[in-house]
């Protein structure tokens, strides 16, 4: 996750952090960073700020600043960096469903009840800082979450618009296949009913044949009769004449 802003803010402050007082000097001194770091995380814990079993986490994270500012002892880059570690778990348990300032009110008393049991005062402008820090940084996390949403809407949008191009394109082809068969059926129809008719037409022509040459063959037959008959009463004339 990109905190552009985050970083810039961070600049602002480290430069305009004020070189501490007597009074307030935890970060230049790594016995006292060290109590004062251990202090922020009990107080955490009782706050509600952090839950007890990110407390190993949290050490491991603050025992990791203790070793920087063991390489850079310059004050205002550790304070720094506590500002901004302690920004970050705010943020982090905001970010769990919290409420943002109710979280960062106790983030920053328990802070300040460190600082206090670390040097007997309080830096104000150390816990003004962290309160900007939170700001930024959750302010960003919701942009973020926002933008996240949005992108998931679409990629929603874009899915249901899919499959209901998809689930058209199927019933296009159902209806396709649909049309296909009914005509299919259509024309099965329409040739057997051709085939019916084709089939009518020789039949009846093969009945209409038959009748004519039975018929024929019966005129043929009463001819030779009549000629038989006359031939008989020809030959009974001519045996009377003589």
């Amino acid at each position: 996750m990109i905190r552009l802003p985050v970083v810039l803010l961070a600049l602002g402050l480290y430069l305009s952090f004020p070189a501490e007082s007597d009074g307030k000097s935890v970060f230049k001194d790594e016995g006292l960073v060290e109590y004062f770091l251990h202090g922020i995380i009990e107080n955490f814990i009782n706050y509600e700020v952090i839950k007890a079993e990110k407390e190993t986490e949290v050490y491991e994270s603050f025992d990791e600043l203790i070793r920087t500012s063991r390489k850079n002892p310059k004050g205002n880059k550790i304070k720094h960096a506590v500002a901004s570690k302690i920004a970050e778990y705010v943020t982090e348990a905001a970010e769990g469903g919290g409420d943002i300032n109710y979280i960062m009110d106790n983030a920053v008393q328990a802070v300040a009840q460190a600082y206090e049991a670390s040097v007997g005062a309080v830096d104000d402008n150390f816990l003004d800082s962290i309160r900007e820090m939170v700001t930024v940084m959750y302010n960003n996390d919701v942009e973020d979450e926002i933008k996240e949403r949005e992108e998931a809407d679409i990629l929603e949008e874009e899915e249901a618009m899919a499959m209901e191009v998809q689930m058209q394109a199927e019933q296009q082809a159902q209806q396709q296949a649909q049309q296909q068969a009914q005509q299919q059926a259509q024309q099965q129809a329409q040739q057997q009913a051709q085939n019916e008719i084709t089939e009518n037409k020789i039949t009846t022509t093969t009945t209409t044949t038959t009748t004519s040459t039975s018929g024929s063959e019966y005129q043929g037959g009463s001819a030779s009769s009549s000629q038989v008959s006359a031939v008989q009463e020809g030959l009974s004339v001519s045996q009377a004449g003589s």
